[in-house]
């Protein structure tokens, strides 16, 4: 029974990051504040879920309560992530119900 729990709670764990790849495409291309070489990036499908991969990861570690500081988070060139635009309410939300959902709450900050 636990196996099938685990299981139940890994589908759900994975709708909810692909609904946060899709906001996150959304503001990707929506926002200002991005370098245009990631807008034509995002054409190629493989290079695409790389970048928003990436976002989503930023974003993670910026809410997770061991990764405070700025050495551990990753970086580009350009920069991609240093508008914050990623942790939008909307994404903070998203990320907390994952954590919710694999039963691990107590290690992010509150949205």
């Amino acid at each position: 029974k636990q196996w099938y729990q685990r299981r139940v709670r890994g589908k759900k764990g994975l709708q909810i990051v692909g609904g946060l790849l899709a906001e996150l495409l959304t503001l990707l291309s929506h926002s200002k504040g991005v370098h245009p070489h990631y807008i034509q990036l995002v054409d190629d499908p493989f290079i695409r879920l790389i970048v928003l991969r990436f976002c989503l990861f930023s974003a993670v570690l910026q809410m997770h309560t061991a990764f405070k500081t700025e050495e551990y988070y990753p970086s580009s060139v350009p920069s991609l992530c240093a508008a914050d635009i990623f942790l939008k309410p909307s994404i903070k939300r998203g990320i907390v119900d994952i954590a919710n959902t694999l039963e691990c709450l107590v290690l992010f900050s509150d949205p």
